[in-house]
């Protein structure tokens, strides 16, 4: 016996008063396929119970049948809620007719049941258009105010419905967000338009996703009439919003089902894999060798530690033990500056590309592309990465350790290093399960590091789950922190990012921090806003999502100053990274200016008002390169 049909034999049986089961467990239950058919059967048992009433039984049993319905539309949320609307009005309808035209022995009395039931009624229609407007409250709420594309995304994966909700206009939700992406289009705010852009993006690749003829009509409708007011007028903006809005178009009318090459989607937002051909000129010119006598050279046994397939080596390690007992850890990172005066045009170059991304791989040949957008060409990473046994100019960090775990010193030097062995992840992590090795210098490096990844890992304890958050979601570029070798690798950059944060505030030299804040405030705001929804009508629902948000992680980004709470640290400065990251070299700007020399007054103000310049280049560079990774991905997925 299919559920449906179970389920109408045991309400029946409820009202005759042979089923003592609840009404409400009898009416939701889990596993019920088709939720629509079970309201129907609803109505059509309410139906029969008044056609055949007579004003003498009691309507209490049909009144708690239809108040169950509450617990139906509560639970499940693919009822057809316009089916709802139509068949409480014929209900409505049919209780008025019954009240006006049947006479009863007691018409006082059956009246009163009949009223009772039009309440019921009224309720539940009421809570029924509030509810469906809710959904779209809630993720207009989201778009709007708090703007947070990973709250977003992460609702329609709790809630795959959402995607399709109208507002109290019966628009739907792809129609206003392409009507908010026109507007900031037109008003050339670039990021609101690359914002809805991306949630267009995100909203059409639901799997729930669909939209009927006439909604499409009437998006494309929206997309042509502003196509046709912009069109004739001949100016390189008006042009690139006409392409953009052409874009649209493809996509709603599903044309862009065809295959897209990476590199055209990489041209669309203005990255190339490719360098400008005088950047590559000048780099033939370019002599690496070693001949700064000013900077030290450093006679620490350093090791570099990456994953296996890296083939950019920018960051190294040594640690050896004092005369008193203490540990000296040093980090070392290639300093490009050492080679590339700061307002070369190579290192303008690679502050405008900001950082190192990957481009989905994809199997097709259709879908070409490189593995990596770098900011520095192979060549100039090729002969600057620290390969053992090579002199590379260097920005090293030197930690005394005492045994209690404490700084008890800390020097930052512009060196001369040399990588004396290279190692894989798999391969350090081998060596540091290994007590005996042939070489004793390597030998005191793992015994010392050791002892230092526990020190580290107690100092640094708060940033445990963030890292195993971070490891959830690991990109080929990241360290990946499963490795016990890269535990500590990245415990050593936590340290030295700290250390260095608070020597500038302490030193008062403006420093781009990689701040994480976490939205204490915009949570509470989601929380307040869910509580406002009916609690018994699917607000429950919602309030279960906004409880999840607290344990997601909010995006870092660059500013003159705040915390990493993330890490749990007051501040951290992104060092020893500068074959990939701008921000790093601009940190290594910051050491040449602030700390290699003493800056004047002046110095020090040009220097803060270059770093506020292009921190908001890196935070706006590193949205786009969020969308643009979706795109891409959203690209791979369609063939």
């Amino acid at each position: 016996m299919s559920h449906a049909r179970n389920t109408k034999t045991m309400i029946q049986n409820y009202l005759n008063g042979t089923e003592k089961t609840s009404i409400h467990k009898l009416v939701y239950q889990k596993g019920i396929e088709n939720p629509n058919e079970v309201m129907i059967i609803i109505f059509d048992i309410i139906n029969d119970q008044l056609n055949q009433f007579d004003g003498t039984e009691s309507l209490d049993r049909v009144i708690n049948l239809l108040k169950s319905l509450s617990t139906l539309v509560e639970n499940y949320d693919e009822i057809d809620r316009k089916l709802l609307n139509r068949k409480i009005n014929k209900l409505k309808q049919k209780i008025d007719t019954i009240e006006n035209e049947r006479t009863f022995p007691n018409n006082k009395m059956a009246n009163k049941s009949l009223d009772r039931l039009m309440d019921v009624a009224d309720l539940i229609e009421y809570d029924n258009q509030e509810l469906e407007n809710k959904p779209y409250d809630y993720i207009k709420y989201l778009i709007k105010k708090i703007k947070n594309p990973k709250y977003i995304e992460y609702s329609f994966k709790k809630m795959d419905t959402l995607v399709n909700v109208k507002d109290r206009n019966d628009n739907t939700l792809i129609f206003n967000l392409i009507k908010n992406y026109i507007e900031s289009l037109e008003q050339d705010n670039i990021k609101d338009y690359q914002y809805y852009h991306y949630l267009i993006n995100i909203v059409m690749s639901q799997k729930k996703f669909y939209l009927k003829d006439l909604e499409k009509k009437k998006c494309l409708r929206l997309l042509y009439r502003k196509l046709y007011e912009i069109s004739g007028i001949k100016n390189p903006k008006r042009i690139e919003k006409q392409e953009k809005i052409n874009e649209l178009i493809k996509k709603v009318e599903g044309e862009e089902t065809k295959k897209i090459k990476a590199e055209e989607i990489l041209k669309k937002y203005n990255v190339s894999i490719q360098f400008p051909s005088n950047i590559m000129d000048k780099l033939k010119l370019v002599d690496y060798k070693i001949n700064d006598k000013d900077r030290p050279i450093t006679k620490e046994f350093i090791i570099t530690a990456d994953t296996n397939n890296s083939n950019i080596l920018d960051d190294g390690i040594s640690c050896r033990k004092l005369k008193n007992g203490n540990l000296l850890l040093g980090t070392h990172g290639v300093s490009v500056l050492g080679y590339f005066s700061y307002n070369s045009s190579i290192i303008q170059e690679a502050l405008q590309r900001e950082e190192n991304f990957r481009i989905p791989n994809n199997k097709n040949r259709e879908f070409q592309s490189s593995s990596v957008v770098q900011i520095f060409p192979t060549e100039v990473t090729n002969s600057l990465s620290l390969l053992p046994n090579e002199y590379r100019y260097a920005r090293s960090y030197f930690f005394e350790i005492s045994k209690d775990g404490e700084i008890v010193d800390e020097k930052f030097l512009k060196t001369i290093i040399k990588s004396n062995k290279r190692f894989s992840y798999p391969d350090l992590d081998e060596i540091l399960k290994t007590s005996n090795l042939n070489d004793s210098e390597l030998q005191e490096l793992v015994t010392n590091l050791k002892q230092v990844s526990i020190i580290l890992k107690r100092k640094y304890n708060k940033a445990n789950k963030y890292k195993d958050l971070k490891n959830k979601n690991l990109t080929i570029l990241d360290d990946d922190i499963r490795f016990q070798s890269a535990q500590i690798i990245a415990n050593i950059s936590i340290l030295t990012g700290e250390r260095v944060a608070k020597y500038m505030r302490r030193n008062n030299i403006p420093c781009p921090y990689r701040v994480q804040k976490f939205h204490e405030k915009d949570v509470e705001k989601i929380k307040k806003m869910t509580e406002s929804l009916n609690r018994t009508h699917g607000g429950k629902k919602f309030q279960e999502i906004s409880k999840l948000f607290e344990g997601l992680y909010p995006n870092s980004y660059y500013a003159m100053e705040g915390p990493h709470q993330g890490l749990g640290l007051e501040g951290f400065v992104q060092v020893n990274s500068e074959l990939r990251r701008g921000n790093d070299i601009l940190a290594d700007h910051c050491m040449e200016v602030g700390v290699d020399k003493k800056p004047t007054d002046k110095e020090l103000y040009t220097l803060e008002q270059e770093i506020q310049e292009k921190i908001n280049y890196f935070n706006e560079k590193q949205t786009k390169i969020k969308y643009l990774q979706k795109e891409l991905m959203d690209a791979r997925k369609r063939y």
